[in-house]
């Protein structure tokens, strides 16, 4: 990836893998399923690459293209691609899989290094999207994106929600 992602890079992907992979064991899925997972954080943000926004398309056409290459079979990859729609902002989980993912995709907002995660996201943002923001609008943006954001399993509210909670008074 191009170094301007300073934010949703490989590190963010990898700790979106790692947090779906810890929230399909704590929910108890199959390991079919714990699999699909996988894949869907591994590619949900592979689209960058290619574009900003709507990136969850060409992540979704990235995967397909990569996952039916190697024959993976079509059922799943269905799934994988649901998971990846999932991931699109606003979008409402269909399934404890989406769930998971769109709860995976968020745990960074728990996370006792998300203030310093901040500074990535908005210097992205500026470089990749020309939005700036003052000092006052970045906070209240990410505070009121905190206040509103719900966890979607009992696993990530039980792992995350007083994390978060904490956060959002800070």
């Amino acid at each position: 990836m191009k170094p301007e992602f300073t934010f949703h890079n490989l590190q963010h992907t990898l700790n979106v893998m790692d947090a779906a992979s810890q929230l399909s064991v704590l929910e108890k899925v199959s390991d079919k399923e714990k699999e699909i997972v996988r894949l869907a954080a591994l590619f949900h943000d592979t689209g960058f690459t290619r574009v900003y926004n709507f990136h969850e398309d060409e992540s979704i056409h990235i995967a397909s293209t990569y996952l039916t290459k190697y024959g993976y079979p079509k059922e799943d990859m269905e799934q994988v691609v649901k998971c990846i729609q999932s991931t699109k902002r606003g979008a409402e989980a269909q399934s404890k899989l989406e769930m998971i993912i769109q709860d995976a995709d968020m745990a960074h907002l728990a996370s006792e290094h998300y203030f310093s995660l901040l500074p990535a996201l908005r210097k992205e943002l500026k470089v990749l999207q020309d939005q700036d923001f003052t000092d006052e609008e970045w906070f209240k943006q990410n505070l009121d994106f905190l206040l509103s954001h719900s966890y979607k399993t009992d696993s990530a509210k039980m792992l995350w929600d007083e994390s978060k909670k904490k956060c959002s008074s800070q």
